[in-house]
């Protein structure tokens, strides 16, 4: 088994390098501070686990992969992640590293044989990170003093950052700015008609810039959709 440990701490990347070596499966281990560099790395080589830090994780890189390793987060300190249902990972290191405890997660992983889609980004609300897959990602609505709300299939999390910066977090097609304080999946803004939104009951008013400009996008994704194939 290889092992990719992608951490922009050196410390602790070595201490955990130095005790993967340590057990019979791994074969190899290697260290990156950015997740884009396992694409190069993955060219020339197989990599079965990849450990990395949640706030470092970039799903975009991984859904460029020929195939997908299993993924291991790393947590401690400031890189909390959340124990709530729906929201967690199914494999976490938590900090300080035992050998006792990497072992016993390897065993966990070899039992279950568990890979997930890579389909997900990070929100960090109240203190950890919680895990949301965008097929569940519902609406972001921007609320005041510099938050916004993110509701999913599941429960909300209210988030200190922008519209715009989360915008970047999700894939590009896929959901767009449908207002000055909304965000929602593209197939969900096709059935907007006039100026508000109806969501679990309650109308949302959309500002009309944004409004026109988001049926224009739709109005030519649409037509890009009806053109033959060659």
């Amino acid at each position: 088994m290889n092992c990719l440990i992608i951490d922009d701490n050196p410390k602790t990347s070595v201490v955990l390098s130095d005790q993967l070596r340590g057990l019979q499966i791994v074969a190899r281990v290697h260290i990156a501070v950015q997740p884009y560099l396992i694409r190069s790395l993955m060219a020339v080589e197989t990599i079965d686990v990849v450990l990395i830090r949640v706030r470092l994780w970039n799903y975009a890189v991984f859904e460029r992969l020929e195939y997908m390793p299993l993924i291991i987060f790393l947590c401690g300190g400031k890189d909390k992640l959340t124990d709530k249902s729906g929201t967690s990972v199914p494999y976490r290191l938590r900090e300080p590293y035992y050998p006792a405890d990497i072992q016993l997660l390897f065993r966990r992983i070899a039992s279950e044989r568990l890979i997930e889609s890579p389909s997900y980004f990070f929100v960090r609300s109240e203190g950890r990170f919680h895990r949301v897959f965008f097929e569940h990602l519902e609406m972001i609505e921007r609320m005041q003093m510099g938050y916004v709300k993110i509701w999913t299939r599941f429960t909300f999390f209210l988030v200190s950052t922008t519209l715009n910066q989360l915008l970047r977090q999700v894939p590009e097609g896929r959901f767009i700015r449908v207002s000055d304080t909304l965000i929602l999946p593209l197939s969900e803004a096709r059935t907007i008609e006039g100026d508000s939104y109806t969501y679990r009951g309650r109308e949302i008013l959309l500002t009309f810039r944004f409004a026109a400009a988001a049926r224009k996008e739709m109005q030519q994704a649409a037509n890009w959709s009806s053109w033959p194939s060659n």
